[in-house]
Formats: structure tokens, sequence, C-alpha cells
């Protein structure tokens, strides 16, 4: 079992996490302490990190030199690009801290010119001034979606048989062998 993620760990290298936290040793508690100290989900950092008068990291302060290679090798890094347009979409309607409290933002005056603007190759960048960051960061991991989407397997979503959904419900098992001949009485000994 050594060397294996176990199941519900996070998937953060220890190197990053003793570099950040400055330890030798990393166990359970250093990774707890890493997750509630940079306020992550899973993959994501949540809204209300910048909220709590925390700063967030810079890029030169975390340095991940197989960033490449994990994203090669691995679906995590576009798992986490869906699980971030998906977290600050359902942030923007209001999932979270407001539930059920309406936003005061009206996307549709500001966001939905500018991405029709933006499917025309004309997009005014003047509609986006007052936009709050929340939307922003939904926009800007949607737009990474898209960008990565060719070297992902998510190329894959083209291929899905659609001819299965109008299928009746029941699972058809086939044999792909031939039936196996019953041996004569003289074979069996």
């Amino acid at each position: 079992m050594k060397g294996r993620v176990p199941k519900g760990e996070l998937c953060i290298a220890d190197s990053l996490i003793a570099k950040a936290l400055n330890c030798r040793v990393v166990g359970f508690r250093e990774r707890y302490a890493f997750v509630k100290g940079m306020n992550l989900d899973i993959v994501t950092v949540g809204p209300v990190y910048p909220e709590q008068g925390k700063r967030l990291p810079g890029r030169n302060e975390i340095i991940w030199p197989e960033l490449k290679e994990w994203i090669a090798e691995t679906s995590l890094f576009t798992f986490a690009l869906l699980d971030g347009a998906f977290e600050w979409g359902l942030r923007t309607l209001g999932f979270g801290f407001n539930l059920f409290v309406k936003s005061s933002f009206d996307y549709r005056a500001t966001i939905a010119p500018w991405i029709r603007g933006v499917l025309v190759f004309a997009p005014d960048p003047g509609l986006m001034n007052n936009v709050p960051l929340l939307f922003r960061l939904h926009i800007i991991f949607a737009f990474a979606i898209f960008g990565v989407w060719p070297f992902t397997r998510l190329v894959h979503v083209w291929s899905v048989p659609l001819e299965y959904l109008g299928r009746r419900s029941y699972i058809l098992y086939r044999n792909v062998w031939p039936a196996a001949k019953p041996a004569k009485e003289w074979e069996r000994r």
C-alpha cells in the first residue's frame, strides 16, 4: 500500500506542504493545517480566503516543477478546472454563506452582452469593469476549460454514444465466443 494515495486523501505533494509550513515531516496534522490555512476545498481555493484578511500565495512563492508531468499523466488537472468552474458558478448563484439570498448584481446587463460580444469576436471590455470577483473567476475557469479541452480526455465527450438514449432500459447480453460443444463420452475420460 506504500506509495499509493489512500481514498479521501488530498493529492497535494508533501514537499509543497513542508515548504509552505516550514517543517520536515508531513503527516495528517500538517496536511490538515495546510488545507485549513489555505481554506481549500479538494482542489480549489475557497472564495472567503481573501475576505478573511489572508493573502493568496504568489506564483513565485510556491513552485511546482512537476506540474507539466502531472497535467500530462493524470486527469486531476481537468477535474480541478471543472471543480473550479462549478464551485465558482455555484458561489455566483448564492450557494454557500448567503444561500437563498438574492444577489444585487444583475449579470444580464453586463456579462451576457460581453459573452455575446466574445462569441462574435467583438467584446466590449468596459462591460466587465464592475463585475464582481466571483463572476470573473467563474468565467476564467470556464475559459480555461475550453482552452485545455483538446489536450485532455474531455475530447471524448464528442464520441458519446447517443443511440443508447433511445434504447430499452434492460441490458442485452450476447455471447462473444461460440458455445462449447459437449464432449463425447470417450473424450471425458
